[in-house]
């Protein structure tokens, strides 16, 4: 009889443990090549094991417990020993409730009994965020709601919609946030970029969005502090530099993050950007809107809207916002008034740990990297 071992995989580069939730299939059952055997869950998701062999699976691992990268979670045999027995867990209502810190955490921000939820192994946050969409008041009119002449039109939320939600409560309830206003001359930048583009070939126009997520990263190099999460041990910054954009697709708001921003020239980075709108605009979807990002830029291209003030997401120090560009008369070096291109620049940031002059430096360099770009042509 041969064995195989099934050992924790790595999911995430920067993982180094998990969290065992749930085994999907008992002890002593025969498993198929690519059946889920075992759930298991990292800072992100909970992700389903698959059996690599066919056989009798045999657990090891306990449901709750942490393992690193590599540890056993249990084995399939080739043949069933007479000496397996399955594992009888304790009745649900005598077990004592576990969950994940995630879990916990989300639990107490929306006042969620986790006695409620309870189950067979660990509840997870995705339990927990399931509880909190099913007290999410329904907008199904109903038979009991009164004639109108003109009746109000009620349209249920999707899930577009519902996560965009939780996302702002949580930067609202967890996030001493502030801002400041700046603006910026493109008038010169505009064109450069359209120059640029031409030279490289490239299928479309570099865009502003492109400018502001390749300088941002470069300038994160040199502002670490807005490149970073603050837990309760302290300040984390991050080693890499992660930066989202804000995309919208028949109005549904989507973060795309790019990785290692600062490692991408704007050719590269127009190009992932471009594959990233391409894949929602077709319904598919994109692993990118799944990352959590470091950092985050987003551009309100309406010359009406010189300003805005962006929600900073959840886990970050702060967003970037461009807003509309529109002609307005600015005094020049020589004294002498014209017109130029002029964007509204603003900054939120997350007040508990960045304080206004670090905010204000990074605010000033960054727009002197719009108005004078560097690096376009390499990382």
């Amino acid at each position: 009889m041969t064995s195989k071992t099934i050992t924790v995989p790595q999911i995430n580069v920067n993982e180094t443990t998990v969290y065992v939730v749930e085994w999907l299939v008992a002890s002593g059952s025969k498993v198929n090549v690519g059946d889920p055997v075992v759930a298991v869950e990292t800072s992100k998701a909970v992700v389903e094991v698959e059996a690599q062999v066919a056989g009798f699976l045999r657990h090891e691992a306990q449901i709750g417990v942490e393992l690193k990268v590599g540890g056993t979670l249990g084995w399939i045999d080739s043949a069933l020993k007479a000496v397996d027995k399955v594992v009888t867990e304790p009745a649900l209502g005598k077990q004592k409730i576990k969950a994940t810190a995630k879990a916990q955490q989300l639990a107490e921000r929306f006042a969620i009994d986790l006695a409620t939820l309870a189950k067979r192994g660990i509840i997870t946050e995705k339990d927990v965020q399931q509880a909190i969409d099913k007290q999410m008041p329904d907008t199904t009119p109903t038979n009991a709601q009164p004639s109108l002449e003109f009746p109000d039109i009620a349209n249920p939320l999707n899930a577009v919609q519902k996560s965009a939600m939780r996302v702002v409560m949580r930067s609202t309830q967890e996030q001493a946030a502030t801002f400041m206003l700046g603006e910026v001359d493109v008038t010169n930048t505009l064109p450069l970029l359209k120059e640029l583009s031409t030279k490289d070939r490239s299928i479309s126009n570099y865009t502003m969005a492109d400018l502001l997520l390749h300088q941002t990263a470069r300038i994160l190099m040199e502002f670490p502090r807005l490149n970073a999460t603050l837990v309760a041990a302290g300040l984390v910054e991050h080693s890499s530099i992660d930066v989202g954009v804000t995309m919208e697709i028949e109005e549904q708001l989507y973060m795309g993050v790019l990785q290692n921003c600062e490692q991408l020239s704007i050719a590269e980075i127009a190009k992932k950007r471009m594959a990233i709108l391409l894949d929602l605009m077709r319904g598919k979807g994109h692993e990118a809107v799944t990352r959590r990002g470091t950092f985050s830029v987003t551009v309100l291209d309406q010359p009406e809207v010189h300003h805005q003030v962006p929600i900073i997401f959840p886990d970050q120090a702060g967003i970037l916002g461009l807003g509309g560009v529109r002609q307005e008369v600015r005094v020049g070096a020589d004294d002498k008034p014209a017109v130029r291109l002029v964007a509204g620049l603003s900054l939120s940031y997350d007040h508990r740990f960045i304080n206004g002059h670090y905010a204000a430096r990074f605010l000033k360099a960054i727009s002197a990297r719009i108005v004078e770009p560097q690096g376009l042509n390499n990382v």
